[in-house]
């Protein structure tokens, strides 16, 4: 007993001096370690709460200009900042300028669009959180970083927009010292001052690094997000990134290619967020694509004394051709005052996304879901045009019919209008996401899909296009039923989202016949563990693929011959970036008489049609293509061909 006393008395005299020397060296990560310590500062907060006392609690009808948002008086920090905007404004997260300005200071310490700052790039909204900054639904904007200041701190909203902003909600929560208490201001005196800045060049160019970051004094860098908007299909990230500290002429710290300075590997999968790093925005391979990676050096800032100059290479796809793609970014680190004024911000027209996917999904020959009638419902059930504009992927016109049921069976019917009788492909455009439902689709009564359409994603993208089928349409007006059928059991709800319809014509002459991997409704299915993205020169922007292993995932497609008849059959895949693809992927065509197997190389003659041969099928469902993973490296299901040849 008297050994247990003693061991427990050691045990508090090293955690009381653990919690003294946190007190006494100033040091505190703000995590559950520090809460017991008793804290010697007072906590404010500025907000936009309204002071009648009744619930108009933000800045509304912010015209061109600037409005300060605090005046605080030190010595004191900011250590959390919350804005949620209502505005009409197209990209006005790149319209609104936030700026802070620290100690009397007339050049500001941070300047940057307000988005940009909080991590949202190219004026988008999309969710994520990491430790200094998080973005929670629907759309509010935290902030974290700790913003230290001896005598004051202002904080500034300037609109630059073309529209007055409805409702600008915010927090900026802060604490103050005693002015009094020399051990506060000797650490005060101790800390660099927090900076934030944006840059952008568009386009990038090869033969000139992307310039992060260029400081002058004494300070540590200790992060950056990077927003890229490609102008070049393929793979963006191959540039190296390279820090110079104190002047250094060659690089103080080189890595080894941009995804792996922003933590990721293999040109990244699925979206994803972390504490430190993250990829929340993860484009495609083709020209208008929009990505956001982030990288945070909160465990291994990055210190100099007297200089750094943060860069990455431009590359794209490893190509060495100009102009490259859109880059745009902000630097956050702390440095001693006065810091080198910072280059004027770039006017707002060239702040804005410039390339072909920036504004909204452009569909030929659309018909809006939104816009047709609505005939019937079940009852209770929610259906509604929605604003899309908040999430990450694109829609036509903005826009989506939204309906929100609650269980199997509840359904809603359009109608739509046919001005020329004949043989019709039936496209559909979806949303997909967490709490979406699976569902049946009907055409005057019969059901047109051949497979169940599946509304469940991680988070919310547009399908694109699905062809459900093809039918007859004679003149005049027509019914769409849509069915609740289910739903994923990974979803949390049954709704269906529904962007827009297409009415291709069949053309008695067209003898191809092409089932993309898009075709999840009507041609094809998969088995097993596949994954969805992009690589480059993709058909369509977008490909299937499993990794190697036992073949177990299987990907099939199955065409509705128009009539019978001797078929070439083509396969398409996209170009190998990272050098993984299989060398011996197997593919099997099951014919009139039998099956055919081949063994392709998917690592060379990608981006184009590639012929396996030609084969007799029956009209209708009469045969298919199939893949699998039993191979040595990843394997890809894109699309495939069927050109009937003959009459």
């Amino acid at each position: 007993m008297e050994f247990i006393m003693k061991k427990n008395v050691c045990f508090y005299i090293f955690l009381t001096l653990i919690l003294f020397l946190t007190v006494k060296s100033g040091y505190s990560d703000g995590l559950l370690e520090s809460l017991p310590v008793f804290k010697n500062f007072k906590s404010g907060r500025v907000s936009s709460y309204d002071r009648t006392g009744l619930n108009h609690d933000f800045l509304s009808d912010i015209t061109t200009g600037t409005v300060t948002l605090a005046d605080i008086e030190g010595p004191g920090a900011i250590t959390h900042i919350w804005v949620t905007i209502a505005s009409r404004e197209k990209y006005h997260l790149r319209k609104l300028v936030l700026r802070m300005y620290w100690d009397g200071e007339t050049s500001p310490s941070v300047e940057s669009p307000i988005g940009d700052f909080f991590g949202l790039g190219h004026g988008r909204y999309y969710h994520y959180q990491s430790k200094p900054i998080s973005i929670g639904t629907q759309n509010g904007m935290n902030c974290f970083w700790f913003m230290p200041f001896e005598k004051s701190a202002r904080v500034t909203l300037t609109n630059e927009g073309d529209l007055p902003i409805k409702c600008f909600y915010y927090y900026i929560d802060y604490r103050t010292y005693d002015k009094g208490d020399a051990g506060v201001l000797e650490r005060m005196a101790n800390m660099g001052k927090f900076h934030a800045q944006y840059n952008q060049e568009m386009p990038t160019y090869i033969s000139k690094d992307y310039q992060i970051l260029t400081a002058v004094g004494r300070g540590h860098y200790v992060g950056c997000n990077l927003s890229v908007e490609l102008n070049q299909p393929g793979w963006w990230g191959e540039g190296d990134d390279k820090i110079y500290v104190d002047g250094d002429t060659s690089p103080t710290l080189n890595g080894t290619g941009s995804e792996d300075y922003f933590c990721g590997a293999w040109g990244y999968g699925d979206p994803f967020y972390s504490l430190y790093f993250g990829c929340p925005l993860r484009g495609k391979g083709s020209p208008g694509a929009l990505w956001n990676v982030y990288r945070y050096h909160l465990e291994d800032p990055i210190p100099f004394t007297r200089s750094i100059n943060v860069t990455i290479e431009a590359l794209h796809g490893g190509a060495k051709t100009d102009p490259g793609n859109n880059y745009s970014s902000v630097a956050y680190w702390y440095q001693s005052e006065p810091h080198a004024p910072f280059a004027p911000l770039p006017p707002v027209n060239e702040r804005l996304p410039r390339g072909r996917g920036e504004t909204i999904l452009e569909v030929a020959g659309a018909i809006e879901a939104e816009d047709l009638p609505l005939l019937s419902k079940t009852k209770d059930d929610i259906c509604k045009t929605q604003d899309m504009t908040s999430f990450a992927d694109l829609w036509s016109k903005d826009k989506q019919l939204w309906f929100i049921g609650e269980k199997a069976g509840d359904n809603f019917i359009l109608g739509f209008d046919i001005a020329e009788k004949g043989e019709y492909y039936v496209v559909g455009y979806f949303t997909k996401a967490n709490d979406y439902g699976c569902f049946d689709v009907y055409l005057d009564g019969k059901r047109i899909n051949k497979f169940t359409l599946d509304g469940y994603n991680k988070r919310v993208i547009n399908s694109r296009e699905i062809k459900l089928g093809r039918a007859w349409l004679s003149k005049g007006r027509h019914r769409l039923k849509f069915v609740l059928t289910g739903k994923n059991e990974s979803s949390k709800g049954f709704m269906i989202g529904m962007d827009c319809l297409v009415f291709v014509k069949v053309e008695k002459e067209d003898k191809t016949l092409i089932v993309d991997n898009r075709d999840v409704a009507s041609y094809f299915t998969t088995e097993g563990d596949w994954n969805v993205g992009s690589g480059g020169e993709d058909y369509a922007d977008n490909v299937h693929w499993a990794r190697k292993g036992d073949g177990s995932a299987k990907a099939f497609w199955r065409p509705e011959f128009p009539q019978s008849g001797k078929y070439a059959v083509y396969i398409w895949y996209g170009a190998d970036p990272v050098n993984d693809h299989a060398s011996n992927a197997p593919f099997i065509i099951k014919h009139r008489y039998g099956a055919a197997s081949f063994t392709v190389n998917l690592k060379t003659d990608f981006g184009k049609w590639n012929q396996l041969g030609a084969f007799y099928f029956k009209k209708g469902y009469s045969g298919y293509v199939m893949t699998d993973n039993n191979a040595n490296g990843n394997v890809l299901a894109d699309a495939v061909k069927f050109v009937r040849e003959g009459k």
